[in-house]
Formats: C-alpha cells, structure tokens, sequence
C-alpha cells in the first residue's frame, strides 16, 4: 500500500483559507493536550531530546481537499494517543461525496532514524472491523480509542529532507523502492512534498503533495503518475463537525441532513436508520447492514443505551453520524448478555433514514425482523 492512496491520483493547489488556519490551530491544541512530543522508542536521539515535537508531523495536523478531482478527496490528520507511540497521526483519505467509506487510513509518527528525521506510516492490522469503528476520528481526536500498538503494521519509511530555499517544500521519500502486491506492482516508491504557508501564517501547511508509484518485476511503472508533482491537496475546512458533551459523550456528524430544512427527530419521535457499533477495539457487535437485516426502528428515547438516545436528537434524513458513547451511557459496569463486557465503550454509526415525530401518523412495519441493540 502507498502512504495515503493506492494509485495515481493527481490534482493542483490553491491559497490556503483563513477559516481552514483556524481549524489547523484548533488541532494544534488538542495535539498539546495529548502530548504530541517525543519521538518511539526507535528514535536514536539521547533522552534529553525527546521532548522535541514531531515538526513534520504537526504541520500536517488538519484537513486537505484536492483540486481536479470530481469527487474531490479528502484527507484528514489528527493527533491521537496511542501507548508506546508518542506523537501518533491518525489518517483518513476518502471521496468528499462518502466520507463514511475512507479508501486509505493510518498511523504515522515522526522519529529519528540513525540520526536522520524519518516519517514512519502505519497499516492498521488489528481487528478486521477496526478501520470500520475509527472512521471518522479525526474531527474529535480526544475520543480516538486506546487502540494497541500490536495493532499497527509498518509500511513505509519516509526520510525528511528540510527545504534548501526559504518558501521551498519540505520533502520526505522512501529512497529505495518496497516491496507491495498491489495492483500488479512487486516494488513501489513514495514522495511527499509539504509546503507551509497560508493567510494565517504559522498554522502549518497548506499545500501537501504525494506521489506513489508502483512498478512490476522488469522496473516498468505500472501505477502511479507518469511525473511530478503528483497529488495535491489544499487545506480546507472540515464538513464534518465534533461536539463532546460534559457526560462524555462525542458526536460527530459526517454528513448534513439532504434537506437542511426537512423534519428533524424530536423527543418522543421514532427514527429509523441502519446502524453498526462496534467495541472500543473495533470488534462489530451488532448492524443493521448485516444480510437479511431491515432497518432498526424505535422510539427515543426508548432503546436500552442512553448515550444512543442522546446522540441521535435532532437528526434529519440522509444524516450520518458518529457516535462514541462511554460506559455510564451505555451498558456500564454490567454489560450486556455476552457481546458487550463490563465497562465498555460503544462506538456507533448511524444513518437516518426518517423520523416520525409524535405529531405525525406511523406507518406500519414490514419486511423480516430489524436489527436490535443488545439489551441487558
């Protein structure tokens, strides 16, 4: 796999927005609160130097749009804690059109390599659902679970290059070609070019271009751009907005209503949707989306997870949210039957399809049994 996407993909930059600077330092202090300092235990510089920050790594903390694509790509880098993994980057890559379904997600951390500034990027190799349950992080890192380093696969190494002439880009790349199976490549090499600036000035950068490319056997390419610079993204500002109430429980939500002025669920409504919710390791408990499955149906409040009941008001049909709902909103220090231990943390995705609220008739139910949510 390549360092964000798997092919070529290509486009050019624009000036960077003041709205897309103040999102960058907003980050940026989150990224403080977690400590995003210090290199692995990898790193070759003496102790005393590990509380430098990652400087590569924290001038990429924010999100990036592509210009020439139709769909435009997203990419999003945050900073999430993650143990024995100082200074972790959590990314996401995904058509602006379905920002539910990322095609590229993973880890990258900034050390010293044998004296040399290294960019390291991370497969996630865990749990076969947990790039499923993390989607979507990256608009509220502080929720991002405590996922284990044994989870992470290193991919790629990327050594970073300081820029020789002021405005000029930083640039980090592999150096030699690794080995890949993707696409019918057996080697592939990666660049990426990160050029600061912007109307805020200081808020890290606002140009970001990669280039992979994948070649077979003979040295022929046979994926990637055929030249420089590559794919390019602009900063932006995140469609995507992030709340985390005082009892603990973040929303995000992904995807506006269709209908910014159509009926929103109201207490004592019914909603239904598909949804999916997965453990804090990413293990899929339940979804809706399963074979042979309809819909889920309910009253809220009414389910058994008050988290679930709370983080639903007010949506509106074609609306997608996320969900990360702590122990005391959910099934707390007893659990639920057998696929939900004592003390767990529930991550939902959600997808309304209508509401009924209490002053409109309900229609009846039809079609097999609808997903239910483990009840106690």
């Amino acid at each position: 796999m390549s360092v964000f996407a798997a092919a070529a993909l290509a486009v050019s930059l624009s000036v960077v927005a003041a709205a897309g600077d103040e999102f960058a330092f907003r980050m940026l202090d989150v990224a403080e609160e977690i400590r995003l300092v210090g290199p692995s235990s990898i790193d070759d510089r003496p102790a005393s130097g590990r509380s430098e920050p990652a400087t590569l790594a924290t001038r990429l903390i924010g999100s990036f749009k592509s210009e020439g694509n139709d769909p435009a790509l997203m990419l999003h880098i945050a900073p999430v804690a993650i143990e024995g993994l100082p200074g972790a980057l959590y990314f996401e890559v995904a058509r602006a059109d379905s920002p539910w379904a990322p095609f590229r997600q993973g880890i990258m951390q900034e050390f010293t390599k044998r004296g040399v500034p290294t960019l390291r990027v991370f497969d996630l190799a865990g749990s076969s659902t947990l790039k499923d349950a993390l989607v979507g992080m990256w608009a509220q890192p502080a929720a991002f679970p405590p996922i284990a380093v044994s989870s992470l696969s290193p991919n790629l190494d990327l050594a970073i290059t300081p820029p020789k002439t002021s405005g000029a880009p930083t640039v980090a790349s592999t150096g030699i070609a690794y080995p890949t199976i993707k696409s019918g490549a057996v080697e592939m090499t990666s660049r990426m070019e990160v050029t600061d600036g912007g109307s805020g000035g200081g808020a890290g950068a606002s140009r970001v271009v990669i280039c992979d490319r994948g070649f077979d056997a003979s040295g022929t390419q046979v994926w990637g751009p055929a030249a420089d610079p590559g794919i390019a993204f602009v900063r932006t500002t995140p469609e995507a907005a992030a709340t985390k109430r005082d009892d603990g429980l973040t929303i995000i939500n992904l995807v506006p209503p269709a209908d910014p002025a159509g009926p929103r669920l109201a207490p004592g409504g019914t909603l239904v949707c598909h949804f999916s919710f997965w453990l804090a390791d990413g293990t899929l408990v339940e979804s809706s989306r399963k074979e042979g499955r309809v819909p889920f149906r309910s009253a809220v409040p009414g389910t058994p997870i008050k988290g679930f009941d709370a983080g639903v008001q007010g949506m509106g049909v074609g609306e997608r949210r996320r969900l990360v709902v702590p122990p005391d909103l959910a099934y707390g220090k007893d659990g639920a039957r057998n696929s939900i231990p004592p003390d767990a943390t529930l991550i939902f995705d959600i997808e309304c399809l209508s509401v009924e609220n209490p002053t409109e008739a309900a229609p009846s139910d039809n079609g097999s049994p609808p997903a239910d949510m483990p009840g106690k």
